[in-house]
């Protein structure tokens, strides 16, 4: 029960950050910039976890924050292109 309650925390929180980035910056781009470093942060854990590991919990504990980051890019991913959309949508309209 913990575990999808942090989930929900870390889903609220990534996309509140998306959304006031998506509300102070006019540039699109900006908004991916939180989750392309999650991206960054856990592939740096992941290849750590892998190649300099002392094949104790420190590996299985990298790993699990990789996934956890990993899972954070997708939903602030996914929150950006939902924000792009409905932008799109109140322009057309």
């Amino acid at each position: 029960m913990e575990i999808l309650v942090a989930a929900l925390f870390g889903t609220l929180f990534m996309f509140g950050i998306t959304y006031v980035l998506s509300q102070l910056f006019i540039k699109k781009f900006i908004k991916y910039i939180p989750a392309l470093l999650l991206i960054v942060i856990g592939s740096y854990l992941l290849i750590t976890a892998r190649l300099l590991g002392s094949g104790g919990f420190d590996n299985l504990i990298m790993g699990i924050w990789a996934v956890m980051l990993y899972y954070g890019a997708i939903i602030g991913i996914i929150s950006s292109v939902a924000i792009d959309f409905i932008r799109r949508k109140k322009k057309i309209s």
